[in-house]
């Protein structure tokens, strides 16, 4: 290689390295969050958590065959007791509303954390997992040591812990909680890769076998007759690899870049969008859904509420100056 092109190479190097350090320069930090905003937040994630408690399935199980997690450690049947299911969405009700209440969070939260964990835990016990809710339990985890880690801080150093200027803890338990969420997709592309040694965008051409086994399987469970007929969208896949490669490859990649949404506000939108277009196209080729995903993607991601009165404070000044 000649002089020359060695020096051009290295000042490309150069001009990339200082575009992306101006590129992430003041952003990849939490923002300013006012109380209204935190407070819509705790209101929506609350019903999301309280929701997911209202499935009586996992208490129906007497044993816990193949115990995992904690359960390893611990025996989780007493969740089969009759009057368990009910005595879980109390606690979790009340607790949820003290949540959203703001105070109390150093209690609310645990405590919410270990009751999901403790009832998604013992149906995973059962020698099949399902992993749809686990972003939930991420999230409260997330928020449980944000608010306990500032709280031992406090004891530790005898004072309050002072956030920057405009930053309050409702900034940081949004970005942790985004951050949570979009590297529960980064960790899918990195389990998708150790499981295929690498070649699983090579593999997603055959995909469209796990879509009939998937609309296969949604007949046998409820005998739906509408589900019993040819799976067209898998067989138009299997009939053009190229479309399918391309097509679970851009969710691929989605993931795989999806924590530049922790890069500001419209970062955020833009990613949680395409994220939630992602699992709408997952829901209608293969039948899976990922409701909670959705619920707190556009919670804590899209955050529809902020946008809107982003939008009106807008368009209040634009119209005083037509006046």
């Amino acid at each position: 290689m000649s002089e020359s092109t060695t020096e051009k190479h290295g000042s490309l190097w150069t001009r990339f390295k200082c575009w992306f350090l101006e590129w992430q320069r003041g952003w990849f930090v939490p923002v300013r969050v006012s109380k209204w905003e935190w407070f819509i937040l705790r209101l929506l994630f609350a019903g999301a958590v309280y929701h997911t408690f209202l499935d009586w399935h996992p208490y129906v199980y007497d044993s816990q065959p193949r115990p995992t997690g904690i359960a390893r450690f611990v025996s989780l049947t007493f969740l089969n007791h009759e009057n368990a299911y009910e005595t879980m969405k109390i606690i979790v009700g009340i607790t949820c509303l003290v949540y959203v209440s703001g105070f109390g969070l150093l209690a609310s939260l645990p405590v919410l954390t270990l009751c999901s964990t403790l009832v998604r835990t013992y149906a995973n016990s059962q020698g099949f997992t399902h992993h749809g809710l686990q972003i939930v339990t991420l999230t409260l985890l997330a928020q449980t040591l944000v608010v306990w880690y500032l709280r031992v801080w406090e004891w530790k150093h005898k004072r309050k812990w002072e956030f920057a200027p405009g930053i309050s803890l409702g900034s940081y338990m949004l970005y942790y909680c985004q951050g949570v969420i979009l590297a529960t997709y980064v960790i899918s592309v990195v389990t998708k890769m150790i499981k295929t040694y690498g070649l699983w965008i090579w593999n997603a051409r055959y995909i469209c076998i796990e879509l009939i086994k998937s609309h296969r399987s949604e007949y046998y469970k409820y005998l739906d007759p509408k589900a019993d007929s040819e799976v067209s969208m898998a067989v138009w896949l299997l009939n053009h690899p190229l479309a399918a490669t391309a097509l679970f490859g851009s969710g691929f990649f989605l993931e795989m870049f999806a924590l530049l949404g922790l890069r500001n506000r419209l970062w955020a939108l833009g990613i949680g969008l395409a994220l939630i277009a992602m699992h709408e196209s997952i829901s209608v080729i293969m039948r899976l859904t990922f409701r909670y995903n959705e619920m707190l993607l556009l919670v804590f991601l899209v955050n529809i509420p902020y946008w809107c009165v982003w939008a009106v404070r807008r368009a209040i000044p634009s119209k005083r100056l037509q006046q």
